[in-house]
């Protein structure tokens, strides 16, 4: 795993929101060019309440998160393992009662480090009621899968970037599965989430093409009954070629636009290629978030979703430099640098197998031959096959 495009997922999300809030909410047609005037030094032009620098609130809880395993890290629980191991009892039960704590509290209050918002955000009914029972502390699986079923929300998606860096894709979904499920039932928005988690994961582990997201998608859709209308929609979502249905108020919340905003990106940046001039590569992170945002609707989250994509396939030079006059931008880079430190400096043999395994499907071997670290019984071929000949890439 490469610690570059670890901090470019992390701060590509954040960059990308920051762009996105310039059309969050607004009409699809509205036309934005993105700019370092636009984002860091002027309030949006779409919605005045939006201040210079701020970037989406939406993507705070990824930096919970991080937060919360870096406190089960520093009571002795262990949360980097080794790949074929995996995550102890104990350590998982540390790191969900921390999470649980810590996102309450950014609920009511923000970020637990700063003595200021980053921006104004009202959270969903559904998560408020969840965080709000008193049982959220101790049992906040258990609390949330007595709510109303709330099948179609996004806002569980970003939360899990910190699980894309683990070292296997078994612990990456165990913990995905979690964060959604702080708050979410919906065994829909729980394929979506892991979807995505399993994508980024990939990438960090440099495997850009097709393969990544044909493995992200043989292990989302286990989530999903085989023949069943929420499974061809996900398919449908993942084999898009154009940004339909990811705008507007029809779609505002729509974990699948989500999906489809990852897939663009993931598209633009194979369309360009891996191998592309520093130039050309902050290139397609101007052109997937311009185009992501111009769709309106949750601009702002959306745009996070596909910049982490951009920024994890090929890592934080790719970014944007105004990233740096961001609200907080030194408190996210703080942040993101705890969460490299605890993945190479602390835990570095943690890696070390899922980098040997990965590497193996990364060199063009089979698709289905080595399953990525952890493993799994059910990665479909057929189903890579066609994402691959679809994509236009030898198997």
């Amino acid at each position: 795993m490469d610690s570059e495009r670890v901090r470019g997922m992390l701060w590509g999300a954040v960059a990308a929101s920051a762009a996105g809030l310039r059309c969050n909410g607004s009409d699809p047609q509205n036309m934005w060019e993105l700019s370092a005037d636009d984002v860091a030094e002027k309030p949006s032009k779409a919605n005045g309440r939006y201040p210079p620098g701020a970037w989406s609130a939406l993507v705070e809880p990824a930096f919970v998160a991080a937060a919360a395993a870096e406190a089960a890290e520093a009571a002795d629980a262990v949360v980097f393992v080794p790949a074929d191991e995996d995550i102890p009892v104990k350590t998982a039960r540390e790191f969900v009662l921390e999470f649980a704590s810590q996102y309450q509290h950014w609920s009511r209050a923000g970020i637990r480090d700063w003595h200021e918002s980053n921006l104004p955000y009202e959270q969903d009914a559904h998560s408020q009621q969840v965080c709000a029972a008193p049982a959220f502390l101790q049992q906040p699986v258990s609390v949330a899968d007595k709510q109303p079923l709330l099948p179609t929300d996004n806002a569980t998606i970003i939360r899990a970037l910190f699980a894309a860096a683990l070292p296997s894709d078994k612990q990456a979904t165990q913990v995905a599965v979690f964060l959604c499920r702080a708050t979410h039932r919906g065994q829909p928005v729980l394929a979506s989430t892991v979807l995505v988690t399993l994508l980024l994961q990939s990438l960090l582990f440099g495997m850009r093409d097709a393969r990544a997201l044909a493995f992200a998608a043989s292990r989302a859709r286990e989530f999903l009954q085989t023949g069943s209308i929420q499974r061809k929609r996900l398919f449908n979502a993942l084999m898009c070629t154009q940004l339909e249905n990811v705008g507007g108020t029809d779609h505002y919340g729509d974990h699948l636009s989500s999906v489809r905003c990852a897939v663009w990106a993931f598209r633009a940046c194979i369309a360009a290629g891996a191998d592309v001039p520093e130039e050309r590569q902050r290139r397609v992170f101007f052109e997937v978030v311009r185009d992501v945002a111009k769709k309106g609707g949750s601009a702002g989250y959306h745009c996070a979703v596909a910049g982490a994509v951009v920024g994890a396939f090929y890592g934080e030079k790719a970014l944007p430099e105004w990233r740096a006059e961001l609200n907080h931008a030194d408190w996210v880079q703080s942040r993101v640098d705890g969460l490299v430190d605890m993945m190479f400096v602390q835990r570095p043999r943690a890696f070390a197998l899922a980098e040997e395994e990965r590497a193996k499907i990364a060199s063009g071997g089979p698709v289905a031959a080595e399953p990525p670290a952890g493993g799994t019984d059910s990665y479909d071929e057929s189903l890579a096959d066609e994402m691959l000949n679809d994509w236009g890439v030898a198997n």
